[in-house]
């Protein structure tokens, strides 16, 4: 089962080190030290949340190590995968019907809408949230019962966010996947190598993806944007990673370029952006309102700090990110006990904590109803009921 404190430790330094270089010439200024301040006293408040929580006798393990057998529901879990599948097939083509299409298909045929035009506000939130749900519903049921993963139902999730256009929400998914994955299945050399391989396949398919959507396939674009220095060594690698520099350090770079120019307006205005339904937050907050100016047209999202940064400042920040430390902890710690609903919640708040290098996915739908779920099944009376199923 994966510790959330060293892969969260080793990714934001590894992405600071590579910001530093400054490969490309989009960042023009250095790291300053309020950025590593930040990045720092997270790293520093996940370990002492882990010291924390782990100290309490009451997350005690219950189970063998990696033994979830005599505990995990399946029938439950088969009927909600049922049920919210139906409800995610059912809405979308309702929303399809009322959009006129899918984004997959406005994009084949050339249509100038695109997946923002796609939906209705809050109601496809909603329903990304249950597709969440369903898909680690699936996972969890299938790899207990040993049962394959290559299904009818499998290859709908993997064309689920393709077909809405929504990449947010399939990496997100994929990360989650990955965690559900590692903690019912036991690891081994072979799965370790695999892992690594499907990495850099991911990474060759996001390069081809991002050469097909800014139609560089000769590579001018990126060649233009590396500087001197870098251009034997990047020419020399797949487009893939100059294409994963840029989505991983140019949030840093819209952070780090104003991170020492905020000044906090103590109101949740930014940090409100994913709890509000949109219908709701439209009314107050425009579309396109940045919490800071872009650096670059390229990159336009600033890590999950900058919205609480510019609400909250420095100070503040740090303390609400430890409380979703202690979320994602208590979590961990009572999956780890034997609590199996707890891995919709920590598999969820996983994904965000990797992700925050991108955007604050701690407040999005799918993340917060993930959330309520676990607790919901581990805290109510009919949680001892459900230990009865098998």
């Amino acid at each position: 089962m994966i510790s959330p404190v060293i892969p969260y430790a080793v990714l934001w330094t590894l992405l600071l080190f590579l910001f530093s270089l400054r490969i490309t010439t989009i960042i023009n200024e250095p790291l300053y030290p309020a950025t590593i301040i930040l990045v720092g006293c997270n790293i520093l408040g996940l370990i002492i949340s882990y010291c924390l929580i782990g100290s309490l006798g009451v997350y005690k393990s219950k189970t063998k190590k990696n033994d979830w057998s005599y505990q995990i529901p399946v029938k439950l879990l088969k009927k909600i995968n049922k049920l919210f599948d139906i409800i995610v097939i059912v809405g979308n083509l309702l929303n399809g019907i009322y959009r006129g299409g899918w984004p997959l298909l406005w994009l084949i045929i050339g249509d100038e809408k695109n997946y923002a035009d796609y939906g209705i506000p809050t109601y496809t939130g909603l329903l990304n949230a249950l597709y969440a749900i369903s898909v680690v519903s699936f996972l969890v049921s299938n790899l207990h019962q040993k049962k394959s993963l290559l299904t009818y139902r499998s290859l709908f999730y993997i064309f689920y966010p393709i077909l809405v256009g929504n990449r947010g929400l399939f990496i997100f998914l994929a990360i989650q996947s990955f965690v559900v994955f590692s903690t019912i299945k036991r690891a081994s050399f072979k799965k370790t190598i695999l892992g690594w391989i499907a990495i850099i396949v991911v990474i060759i398919g996001f390069g081809v993806l991002g050469d097909f959507r800014t139609n560089d396939f000769d590579h001018k674009i990126k060649s233009g944007i590396v500087r001197s220095e870098y251009q034997k060594y990047v020419s020399s690698l797949t487009s893939g990673f100059l294409w994963v520099y840029l989505y991983s350090t140019g949030p840093i770079n819209n952070l780090n370029s104003h991170i020492n120019y905020v000044d906090p307006s103590y109101v949740p205005f930014y940090s409100l952006t994913g709890f509000l339904p949109s219908i709701v937050r439209d009314l107050f907050q425009p579309k396109g309102v940045y919490p800071f100016p872009l650096v670059s047209p390229l990159i336009n999202t600033f890590t999950a700090y900058a919205n609480y940064l510019n609400d909250f400042g420095l100070e503040l920040t740090i303390l609400i990110f430890f409380v979703y430390h202690l979320f994602l902890i208590n979590f961990y710690f009572k999956l780890k006990r034997g609590d199996i609903f707890a891995i919709f919640g920590y598999s969820s708040l996983f994904s965000a904590h990797m992700l925050s290098f991108f955007w604050d996915f701690y407040t999005i739908w799918y993340t917060i109803f993930q959330i309520i779920f676990s607790f919901y099944f581990i805290n109510h009376h009919v949680y001892k009921k459900i230990l009865s199923f098998k």
